[in-house]
């Protein structure tokens, strides 16, 4: 093969490169982003580059400045002629867009499948969204100081034998136990509730998010029950009429509980659900929440 081939194909090979790529090419840090992810939209403003979001999703609400932003509709119903009209220069997507991508594509439209599901996942988007926005080293330290966070938790729990068992229960106090959700492995969730000191009742699960059977949370019932969801409170009375709700409910389907068993704890609002980097928060939060001593709550 001759050299000037080689020269063509080596050619060839950095434009694709550079296509795939647009924020680690040479043309700089993308200046008009849409943001398709709760999570990758908080990650972007946490980098200091919430400037540079054109639009995010109709479900991105944190931070605050977030919804301020354009809207492009939501995860199955992307308006891509909205899109389209902003011309953007890279389109931040999770694999649940994988019908969106290759629309983007045939519109010559660069865009980034950024996975978000997990702890280690998080840490990495975080990573690879600063090499694109050119943060690398505000990315690195807010990394650092997750991971760091992470190891005084991980010090600071109880031994295996000692943790509660803990259901983590996608609902509220008024949600019926038919047809529930909960938390399994492999979720950001599940490594929130062990970093924070707790073991997952459905820690054997065989889906992220299992759906619940009364008659296995009768057999090996939680110490604690979390409640995700409902809009936060705006009084304490809210909060005990909740309580007495949750407990009337589900003794009248499990029959064993009582004033003090399992103990309640009333995680409300959206924001705790988002894979962002606010979840080691939460995960603080959480474990002052399982401390023995602390009351139970919101």
């Amino acid at each position: 093969m001759t050299r000037p081939v080689l020269r063509l194909i080596a050619a060839a090979f950095a434009f694709c490169l550079a296509v795939a790529l647009p924020a680690a090419s040479g043309a700089g840090p993308p200046e008009r982003v849409v943001s398709t992810s709760p999570a990758l939209t908080e990650m972007v403003f946490a980098l200091g580059a919430g400037g540079r979001l054109a639009a995010v999703s109709d479900y991105c609400k944190w931070p605050e400045e977030a919804t301020e932003k354009p809207r492009t509709g939501g995860l199955f119903d992307t308006n891509v002629e909205r899109l389209m009209a902003l011309r953007p220069d890279l389109v931040l997507l999770t694999p649940y867009h994988r019908e969106l991508q290759p629309r983007l594509r045939n519109v010559s439209i660069p865009s980034e499948t950024i996975p978000a599901e997990n702890v280690s996942e998080i840490l990495a988007a975080i990573e690879q969204l600063g090499e694109f926005f050119g943060a690398r080293e505000r990315a690195a330290s807010l990394t650092a100081d997750i991971r760091g966070r992470l190891e005084q938790l991980e010090k600071a729990a109880p031994p295996p034998e000692d943790r509660p068992r803990v259901l983590l229960f996608l609902g509220t106090e008024e949600s019926t136990l038919s047809n529930a959700m909960g938390v399994g492995p492999g979720t950001f969730l599940d490594e929130m509730l062990r970093a924070a000191g707790g073991r997952n009742l459905l820690e054997n699960a065989r889906a992220p998010y299992p759906q619940l059977s009364v008659e296995a949370i009768i057999r090996t019932p939680p110490d604690v029950v979390v409640f995700l969801g409902g809009e936060p409170w705006e009084s304490e009375e809210e909060q005990a009429r909740a309580e007495r709700m949750a407990r009337q409910r589900w003794n009248a389907r499990l029959g064993y509980v009582t004033e003090d068993f399992p103990r309640f704890i009333f995680l409300r609002g959206g924001h705790p659900q988002i894979p962002g980097p606010s979840f080691i928060d939460y995960a603080e939060w959480l474990a002052g929440k399982l401390s023995p001593e602390s009351p139970a709550g919101s």
